[in-house]
């Protein structure tokens, strides 16, 4: 009995140290559903307050285009993998078409995501409550990326 009790402990402590955890980050675009353009900061910038936009998918990932975030996404940061910096919304505004932005990470509530849905999927703001959109669904290069009212459109759906 004994040896069984021992040869579960065992497996138990190989099974929890071999399965990654949950919040393990994974560096990878994230890419609008409607228009295929990935979350770029502007001019591949770094400094405080830069708007993110979406801009043509690099056809060799790099670095500016791609984002940290847990696995589960459950009201967590979402980091850019070039510069540690997280994606915000400019104010912590709670109005719809407020911009995206990179921001130092301090766990402020315009900092944190959750998905929401299916994949593609929604990224939700905790403070706002609002989707992160590409206004009306444009595919124009360059445009600032935003918070908006979820509604489901494809403009406010994600593959990460």
């Amino acid at each position: 009995m004994k040896r069984i009790a021992l040869f579960l402990a065992a497996a138990a402590a190989m099974l929890l140290a071999a399965t990654p955890a949950a919040a393990s980050p994974n560096p990878t675009p994230i890419v609008n559903a409607e228009t295929s353009h990935c979350l770029t900061p502007q001019n591949f910038g770094s400094a405080n307050g830069t708007k993110i936009i979406q801009w043509n998918c690099l056809s060799a990932p790099g670095l500016e285009q791609d984002w940290t975030y847990p696995l589960d996404l459950a009201w967590s940061p979402i980091r850019n993998a070039q510069n540690g910096k997280c994606l915000a919304i400019s104010g912590g505004s709670m109005n719809a078409g407020a911009p995206a932005i990179l921001w130092p990470c301090n766990s402020g509530y315009e900092q944190l995501w959750s998905v929401s849905g299916e994949r593609p999927t929604t990224l939700v703001n905790y403070k706002s409550r609002q989707c992160l959109a590409i206004p009306n669904g444009t595919h124009t290069p360059g445009t600032v990326v935003i918070q908006w009212p979820c509604n489901g459109g494809w403009e406010q759906r994600w593959f990460g």
